[in-house]
């Protein structure tokens, strides 16, 4: 990722204070599946199967 690209994403973040949010384990890590696996409605109309 450019740094312009991740400038881009974290504007409009400074000042959140994200440290009162905990980090997930290792096993909630692995049960996170794409929202797109979950509810086929989220799927993008540039990558809807043709």
């Amino acid at each position: 990722m450019s740094m312009k690209k991740q400038d881009d994403d974290t504007r409009g973040m400074e000042g959140i204070d994200f440290s009162d949010i905990p980090e997930m384990t290792d096993e909630q890590l692995v049960q996170l599946k794409p929202s797109h696996l979950i509810n086929p409605t989220n799927i993008p109309p540039n990558q809807e199967e043709k």
